[in-house]
């Protein structure tokens, strides 16, 4: 859940209600690469388990964060034995939710959706759902090539802007919108709000933490296009 961008009161709701139901108290410390976590029994508090787990790299999913909390409902609610909860968490963290072109086909349709609100021309939009469709693209295949996370962002923002910027030979209208449009996908909005809720509920440490990644993955962004836009105007 902290990889896939919960916010933490929701995590430590989760967590220990899942502790809760097998009789444990549960001390949990949140960060954005490690978990501390501690389970004591209540009867005697010297009787106690810890461990420091590393969070595993994942994408923003949204129905991961729904379905572990379901479960953690569900475990409250019925007692299930462990050996259950483990296979059903086991199939929620692991069960691929859509497809990778399916996900590419429709961000590029998002952004498409997108560029026709900013009132972009024919020309514009398809330029956008071309530029979304190769940089999505580009960004899945460098971040199975390990690359840093944040250089993937400045050469995805790069790619994208630089299709889009073609409608420059077009209509310089085409252009403006196209490129305006052509990156908003990559703008960490779930970053941004997580990071907010957690300074503003007390979780100062991993919430701050991860403003500075949002704040570093915007720059990111920023510099690419600014790449961009510097290299057409040379060439233009």
């Amino acid at each position: 859940m902290v990889a896939s961008g919960t916010h933490s009161s929701r995590i430590s709701r989760s967590a220990k209600r899942i502790a809760q139901a097998y009789g444990y108290d549960l001390r949990l410390d949140l960060a954005l690469r490690n978990l501390s976590i501690m389970l004591c029994d209540p009867s005697d508090p010297s009787n106690h388990y810890h461990e420091l787990i590393a969070v595993p790299p994942a994408p923003i999913s949204l129905s991961n964060n729904a379905d572990l909390s379901r479960l953690s409902w569900e475990v409250h609610d019925t007692k299930m034995p462990v050996e259950v909860f483990e296979e059903k968490f086991n199939a929620i963290v692991t069960t691929p939710r859509y497809k990778h072109q399916a996900v590419a086909l429709m961000a590029s349709l998002a952004s498409f959706g997108l560029c026709y609100l900013f009132n972009g021309t024919i020309w514009a939009m398809l330029l956008v759902f071309i530029s979304t469709y190769i940089s999505f693209n580009l960004k899945s295949y460098l971040t199975q090539k390990q690359v840093n996370n944040h250089f993937i962002i400045l050469l995805t923002a790069l790619t994208a802007s630089l299709i889009a910027s073609c409608g420059a030979f077009i209509d310089a209208a085409t252009a403006e919108v196209a490129v305006a449009t052509s990156v908003l996908y990559l703008v960490p909005g779930v970053v941004f709000i997580s990071g907010l809720i957690d300074t503003l509920e007390g979780f100062v440490i991993i919430g701050f933490s991860r403003l500075v990644n949002a704040v570093m993955h915007t720059i990111s962004l920023a510099l690419g296009l600014l790449l961009s836009i510097t290299l057409v105007h040379f060439l233009v």
